[in-house]
């Protein structure tokens, strides 16, 4: 009987566990990731998404949270999915880059990431996408 209970109560833990999960997964904050030409606000956007040297993120506040060196700048082919398939691992749900190839426009698409193409400095691109979550014009 005691260890009906304590099945019985791992159960119903269980459960409400995977509720409360499924229940947030809608309510994914948005993790902002920009393709940089340096490691600071101050750098300019790069022009090719999966060719840049930085990858810089940013929570939906536009706080700079993480610096990271592109390891797929240098790739012969592929580079493209790479660096998509790198921003899915990081949670990013938007990304901001002068211009991304088919293929990566493509694996963005898959990973629910929504791209923005933008000229200018990293500080101005992320003021720009805090606009655009928030309706402001």
């Amino acid at each position: 009987m005691n260890n009906t209970r304590i099945v019985s109560v791992f159960l119903v833990m269980f459960i409400l566990g995977g509720l409360f999960i499924f229940g947030t997964l809608d309510e994914k904050p948005n993790k902002i990731a920009i393709a940089a030409d340096g490691e600071t606000i101050d750098s300019q956007v790069a022009e090719k998404a999966a060719r840049c040297h930085w990858l810089l993120f940013f929570d939906e506040e536009g706080e700079l949270t993480e610096a990271l060196e592109n390891p797929y700048r240098e790739e012969r082919g592929g580079a493209g999915t790479s660096c998509a398939q790198l921003l899915a691992d990081n949670r990013a749900t938007i990304f901001v880059a002068g211009f991304v190839g088919n293929k990566m426009a493509a694996a963005l698409e898959d990973s629910q990431i929504t791209f923005i193409s933008f000229t200018g400095t990293v500080k101005d691109a992320i003021a720009h996408v805090l606009e655009d979550m928030t309706g402001k014009s």
